[in-house]
């Protein structure tokens, strides 16, 4: 009986030790990563490229577009899901994207990105 409450007790101090290490792993998996710089830089061409649209796309005067996307060895935006609040909106920002080259920015291969576009009247 003590044999079988030492393998419990053992047992469960390794697994708590491995949730504690995965939940550090995933706070800071490299400390040394340049994503955040090259996400800034493709927010800026974003912000510089993705304009207003015409009147009649939003509703009251202001919109939401949300993007998942990856950028292609050839600069190409790669649209894995798009959403807004207005279908007209969601088309427009997919035309935006889809005419966009990103081909001046060293990007890593594969990384996806999230962007919220948020468009205001005025």
């Amino acid at each position: 009986m003590k044999t079988i409450n030492f393998i419990r007790a053992l047992i469960t101090i390794m697994l708590v030790g491995a949730v504690f290490s995965m939940n550090t792993f995933a706070r800071n998996p490299n400390k040394d990563t340049k994503y955040p710089y090259y996400a800034k830089q493709i927010k800026h061409v974003l912000e510089q490229n993705v304009k207003f649209p015409d009147c009649g796309m939003t509703v009251a005067g202001q919109g939401i577009a949300e993007v998942i996307f990856s950028i292609k060895a050839d600069g190409k935006i790669d649209i894995d899901e798009i959403s807004a609040n207005c279908k007209d909106l969601e088309v427009y920002v997919k035309k935006q994207l889809n005419e966009l080259s990103v081909t001046n920015i060293t990007h890593p291969a594969g990384q996806h990105y999230k962007v919220t576009f948020i468009f205001v009247n005025g």
